[in-house]
């Protein structure tokens, strides 16, 4: 019943603007209208360009669509009838719009041509390393489980002097080995709530955490200076890069277009100088 009624609702539109049998009558290049003000007049072909989810639309969101184009082109019309157009400052106003829609469409053209390569951006990664630093300290290493008090004793009192550059291997002292990698705090705060307290490869903390006995061995840590790894960035590199190529393109294009086209300029400052 809805749809009969916004179907009927846009035939008296268009009846009432121009001859219903004209409009039903005239086809174009982009098919029959669909709905017509005047001499303007908007095809399905039409609609699904200036709206790609057209036809998931629902009826009253494309009723909306059609009656909110109908008012925009009555009121265009009637602007232009009234002759405001050309008016010096309206038309000036268009002629510059006008520019900056062309040189936005000329400019998104060579935009949408730039393409970098692996090489490229792996250049770029290596001449800017302060783009890609961590911001943040981070650690890895590995938290230690054990099936019991006297077996995680001495496996603790065995190694606590030891420096571990690597996790140690498991044995039947030790009932898991749990890694954590580029962590920003504490994975357990109960054996260290500040990483940034824990001598690098010591083993510490041999206490009952969460009714597990544990210790925690920190392996690695990051400062806030160091470089991320490439493969952690390259996707982050890679729009770096491609901006730069494009700067330089622009540039470019910029000096060579000066290059060909005569400029000239007898411009003297109207304003004192501070």
């Amino acid at each position: 019943m809805k749809k009969i009624a916004v179907l009927a609702l846009f035939a008296c539109l268009s009846c009432s603007l121009t001859a219903c049998d004209y409009i039903a009558e005239r086809v174009a290049d982009h098919g029959p209208a669909v709905v017509q003000v005047g001499e303007s007049r908007l095809t399905h072909a039409d609609l699904r360009e200036m709206e790609p989810g057209w036809d998931s639309l629902s009826v009253d969101d494309q009723a909306k669509f059609l009656k909110s184009w109908v008012d925009e082109e009555l009121l265009y019309q009637a602007a232009i009838a009234s002759g405001v157009a050309n008016d010096p400052v309206t038309a000036r106003a268009v002629e510059n719009a006008k520019r900056k829609i062309v040189t936005t469409a000329y400019l998104s053209s060579i935009n949408d041509s730039i393409q970098v390569s692996k090489e490229e951006i792996h250049a770029y990664y290596e001449q800017h390393p302060d783009q890609f630093i961590y911001g943040h300290h981070r650690w890895s290493g590995v938290i230690l489980s054990y099936p019991k008090w006297d077996l995680g004793y001495e496996f603790f009192k065995a190694k606590k002097n030891e420096h571990f550059a690597a996790a140690p291997k498991l044995d039947y002292r030790i009932k898991s080995i749990d890694a954590f990698e580029n962590v920003l705090e504490s994975p357990d705060s109960c054996l260290a709530s500040d990483l940034r307290t824990v001598e690098m490869g010591a083993l510490v903390g041999f206490k009952v955490c969460g009714r597990a006995l544990k210790s925690m061995i920190v392996l690695a840590h990051e400062d806030s200076a160091a470089v991320r790894p490439f493969d952690d960035v390259a996707e982050e590199a890679s729009i770096y890069a491609r901006l730069e190529k494009r700067k330089a393109r622009m540039d470019a294009l910029r000096l060579d277009l000066k290059k060909k086209t005569p400029v000239f300029a007898d411009w003297k400052p109207s304003a004192k100088e501070n």
